[in-house]
């Protein structure tokens, strides 16, 4: 029953369509890179202005109790059953170069390598760009072309490192920015933001955003029962419109990222087509408090619409592009859900039923080189899809960093979630609770 409830079976591959992708961005690249050098230093008086850089991150991972998918096909009844102990590397070497004045050209190399402790999986390296771009600015307006992050909603709509061309106006107080993208290194995406700086640390926007696609990727996240039936192709137009702002309200300091979203979903078999309009919305609302100069407290809730009946009707789940939530270290985690990180559309914030997450979490700073930060949600889906309650459970995260001679920085993280009735009721059985180890050093040069 549990694959009622959840999305498509997780793959740690990448699809056929984007084994191409690396020589396409590094093509891009090269021709960005060439035609900026080629026209700016013939115009710069002064020779090139060069700074080299790297960042190195060293991550041991100790991942008990997420969902595993492979036990839907064996008919084993420990869903919650997936261990996974894992060490990554890596390595971001940069380097930037000044050819003139207000021309620049950034290149950010992005060099991973994940060992897995036991069979399951292969060991992985890859390398590739995690930036890699020219710039023209001047005091009111900047031009960037090449491989850029690209985020919308701080990241909870969209994330991703894509070639792209983005344009913006600035004023005093305000810009008008505006990006298209090949996301994923293929699908068409435009967005426009429009924001206002009110004063030091404050920010309101407005963004509007498009994203299409056309590789199954929104039916891949049905519930395994209605890809089933459907047995069909897909194509996405996905819109969203919403806000953002970061603002002081007396001593209280509001954060907010809101969205509402709509579009359409095809979908095609041999023997007929459908489409469905998608009506959904999500909010990330925060109130946070400093106490004192070492003590500082927000209360969050997160809230993304979800639907009960998936293949009828509007689809009313809300749906995100390879999007990153900071709230909670496992309920959060795609992997917890057995999606795949890359490449994957977000339903729900990680189940159809979508999520209703009321939190609180802590800051203190013991010294300037120590911080320690706990948080706690609870998790309720938004919509039932079965079962008598709507209670997934409830989260503790523990993280702690201490920097050491200002470049390296020493961090630990001990999370552990605790499942609610929801899971109980569905799956008739007691169910011990995830945890998440995660220990390492950064150092930046």
């Amino acid at each position: 029953m549990l694959d009622v409830f959840f999305t498509c079976a997780h793959t740690r591959e990448k699809k056929p369509s984007h084994s191409d992708s690396h020589c396409m961005r590094r093509l891009f690249l090269l021709t960005i890179v060439y035609c900026t050098i080629h026209l700016a230093l013939p115009v710069s008086a002064d020779p090139p202005k060069i700074h080299l850089g790297a960042d190195i991150i060293e991550s041991f991972y100790l991942q008990n109790g997420y969902l595993d998918r492979g036990v839907l096909e064996s008919g084993d009844e420990m869903y919650f059953s997936k261990d996974l102990a894992f060490n990554w590397i890596g390595i971001y070497p940069s380097l930037s170069i000044s050819l003139a004045d207000n021309v620049d050209v950034v290149v950010l190399g992005d060099f991973t390598v994940e060992h897995h402790f036991d069979d399951v999986f292969d060991d992985c390296i890859d390398l590739d760009f995690a930036a890699a771009y020219a710039s023209f600015s001047n005091n009111w307006f900047r031009l960037v072309a090449g491989i850029l992050p690209v985020n919308f909603g701080d990241g909870r709509i969209l994330t991703d490192e894509a070639p792209a061309v983005e344009i913006r106006a600035d004023s005093a107080h305000g810009y008008l920015d505006f990006t298209m993208a090949r996301v994923w290194d293929q699908w068409p995406t435009v967005g426009v933001t429009l924001g206002y700086e009110p004063g030091f640390f404050e920010h309101i926007s407005l963004f509007g955003l498009w994203f299409h696609e056309e590789d199954d990727h929104f039916i891949q996240s049905l519930p395994l029962i209605q890809q089933i039936l459907l047995d069909a192709e897909s194509e996405s137009d996905l819109f969203w419109v919403g806000t953002t702002a970061n603002l002081f309200i007396g001593p209280a300091f509001l954060s907010m990222i809101g969205a509402y979203q709509f579009g359409q979903v095809r979908t095609a078999n041999r023997f007929r087509t459908n489409e469905f309009d998608i009506s959904a919305y999500f909010l990330d609302l925060g109130i946070g408090i400093n106490w004192s100069s070492t003590w500082s407290m927000e209360a969050f809730c997160v809230v993304a619409s979800g639907d009960d009946t998936p293949v009828s009707g509007d689809l009313t789940v809300f749906t995100s592009v390879q999007s990153f939530n900071p709230r909670a270290a496992i309920f959060f985690d795609p992997e917890f859900f057995d999606y795949d990180s890359e490449y994957q559309l977000t339903i729900g914030a990680g189940t159809f039923g979508g999520v209703i997450a009321p939190g609180l979490s802590m800051t203190r700073v013991i010294s300037k080189n120590l911080t320690i930060e706990a948080a706690a949600a609870n998790f309720y889906a938004h919509k039932g899809l079965a079962g008598d309650s709507n209670w997934y459970g409830w989260e503790a995260d523990l993280d702690v960093s201490y920097s050491l001679f200002s470049a390296y920085t020493l961090y630990a993280r001990l999370a552990r979630f605790w499942h609610g009735d929801y899971f109980a009721s569905l799956l008739d059985e007691s169910i011990d609770p995830a945890t998440q180890l995660v220990v390492g050093i950064s150092a930046a040069f």
